[in-house]
Order: C-alpha cells, then structure tokens, then sequence
C-alpha cells in the first residue's frame, strides 16, 4: 500500500532522558556552567528552535530546553505539547551583535570580561553589551541583564568614550521607562553638560528633547543628583543683578545703591568667572542694653570729709636716715674744704701751718 507524503506523520520523542516537564531552574542556578553533567545533557537534549534576528534574519537553531531553562519568556510561548507551539521565533527588532552574546551565555554561562579585550575592541564589545541588556528585558532574564550593563559601563570607562546625543537618543526611546538604561544614559549626559572641559550644553541633547519629553526630566533630575547639593547663587539678591542686564562684550556693572540706577561700567577679562560673593550671614540684632541704675550714696558732713582728707606724715625709714646722713658728711666736708684753701690763698701758707699744727 503506498501512502502519499501528506499521510505521513513523524513522532518525535528523545529516548535518552525520561520526560521531566520544562526545565526551569534559572531561580536557583542561573549558570549553566555550574549545572551538573546529566542536567547539562538533558537541557542539550531535545527539539531545537529556529531563531531569526534582526531585520537581515540572522539564524541560530537552538534546544528549547535550554532556553526555557533561562527564560519564563521561552517557557511561555516554546515549552510542552510540539503540535500547538510555533517551531519558529523572529526578533526582527533585535540586534545580532546583542544574540551572539546570549548564545554564548545560554551555552557557557559567561560573558567575557572587557578588560581582556584588546583596546580597538573594548568600544564595539560595549555597544554589543548594550544590545544584549535591552535583548535580555524582553526575554525577562534579570540576571544576566546586570551582567550587561557592568561590562556596558566598564567598557566604555576602558574606552575613554560614551555616546554621543545621537547615539543616546535610540538607547533612552527602546529602553524601558524607569529601567537602569535610561538612568545611565540622563547621567552621561547630565555629565557632560556639568562638565567645564567639554563643549557640550543642553542644546547639544535637543534631538534626545524632541524625541521624549521623559528625556529632559529625568536630565534635569540627574542634574540635580550630580548637584550634590550645591545651591547657585540667589537670583533675586543684589550680588547678581549684573547677571540680568544687557551690557557689550567685555564689560560688567558696578553697581552699589542697588536700584539699578547710576551704573558704572568697567571692564572685565573675557572669558574669566567672577568671584563668587562671600556667603552673607544673617545675625540677629541684640536687644538694647539699659544703663544700670546709679546705687544711692549717703551724704556726708563737711567735717568729716576733712578729717577724711588729712594725710597723717609718715615716719621716714631707717634707709632714708642713713642716706641722710652721707649727704650731710659730703657737704661737710666740701665746705671744709673750700675754707681751708681759701685761708691758705690769703695767708701764703702760715697760717695753715698752724691749723695743721693744731690738728694734728
């Protein structure tokens, strides 16, 4: 009896292992590395699925168990009866770059590090890193997803490069809101605007503006963030009313009465910041003191005043005494003196003899 092709069926049925169900273990060992021999062959065994990715339909034939071990998204859609699942899978949307990396994971359970990279690699190995974090929120795979944007951001820090506004603006739009993506792409920007060395404003991210208006609030929020706090001056103080006013290039008012009239202009160096004003403090007047009430003093009698101003004389020391004396015995003799030379200029000398005489 001959059958036509259409008469056919084929069972499939894998001998080699008894039929546990779908391999979902990712909650508890997430690595396929660490999986033990007869579980690794188990999730190599079975029924493949025909993978197409990208909009050129890059093909990967891979074991479903596999990926239902790794994914509640595969789980859903390519676990259990064969006849009603679809056998094949297009993500036209996704990046190949991103899958090879997932392959890699699903086979091995390892990315590799971008520190081994040769430096021409480590910028492209990032962007593929990149890829695979957005590949991984659809297929629903948290785990491997952190490990993206690590080496996402460590390769870039490798590089010494990060995207440019262009190249953010369809990072921020495909990832999630509120995902950790988009928070790294508003705080490279942020930082780039903050940064005094770089050329770049807020009006070099426009097309990230126009694009989702979610973009300029979460950079304005990252600005803040980075802010760390730090306070620019008051605009409605007097320090920077300068700051409002319409002057030609290279000059500045001096302005000191503060009601913006009589405006002396002086010239400043281009380019160079003025001087931040001091912080002013705010001291609370202190209440005014009272003189303290003069204590009442008792009169007092005119003769009891006197009697309170005589100075009774003090009894002289018995150094002024002998000091006394030495100046009397020194003008003693130096009027003695003086007399016996005068005597002696009168008389020629006789007279003397005779004083001398009787002295002795």
């Amino acid at each position: 009896m001959r059958h036509s092709h259409n008469d056919l069926r084929i069972l499939y049925r894998d001998f080699a292992y008894a039929n546990h169900g779908p391999f979902r273990m990712a909650e508890t060992n997430p690595n396929i590395g660490d999986a033990s021999a007869q579980t690794y062959a188990e999730l190599l065994s079975g029924p493949t699925l025909d993978i197409y990715v990208g909009e050129e339909k890059h093909h990967w034939s891979l074991h479903r168990n596999l990926l239902v071990h790794h994914s509640p998204f595969f789980e859903e859609g390519f676990s259990g009866d064969l006849k009603k699942k679809q056998q094949t899978l297009e993500l036209p949307e996704e990046d190949p770059r991103g899958f090879e990396l997932l392959v890699k994971y699903l086979y091995q359970g390892t990315l590799a590090p971008v520190a081994d990279l040769p430096d021409d690699k480590k910028w492209d190995y990032a962007v593929s890193c990149q890829k695979l974090y957005v590949l991984c929120e659809k297929l629903q795979m948290p785990s491997l997803k952190n490990r993206a944007i690590d080496q996402y951001r460590h390769g870039m820090y490798e590089a010494g490069l990060v995207p440019d506004p262009e190249e953010i603006k369809p990072i921020y739009e495909k990832a999630a809101p509120g995902t950790p993506l988009r928070k790294l792409m508003t705080k490279i920007a942020a930082r780039q605007i903050m940064d005094p060395e770089q050329d770049k404003d807020a009006s070099s991210y426009r097309c990230c503006f126009e694009g989702d208006p979610e973009f300029a609030v979460d950079l304005v929020n990252a600005i803040r963030e980075g802010a760390g706090g730090s306070l620019f001056p008051d605009p409605t103080s007097e320090e920077t009313q300068c700051t409002f006013h319409e002057h030609e290039d290279g000059q500045t008012c001096d302005n000191t009465n503060g009601n913006g009239s009589g405006r002396k202009l002086k010239k400043i160096n281009k380019g160079k910041e003025r001087r931040r004003p001091a912080k002013l403090e705010i001291r609370q007047r202190p209440a005014t003191l009272k003189a303290p009430t003069p204590l009442p003093v008792p009169p007092i009698k005119p003769a009891r005043l006197t009697k309170m101003l005589k100075l009774k004389p003090k009894k002289p020391a018995k150094a002024s005494l002998a000091l006394m004396g030495a100046v009397y015995l020194i003008w003693f003799f130096t009027v003695y003196t003086a007399f016996v030379a005068l005597i002696k200029a009168y008389t020629g000398g006789m007279m003397m003899q005779g004083y001398q005489s009787v002295w002795v």
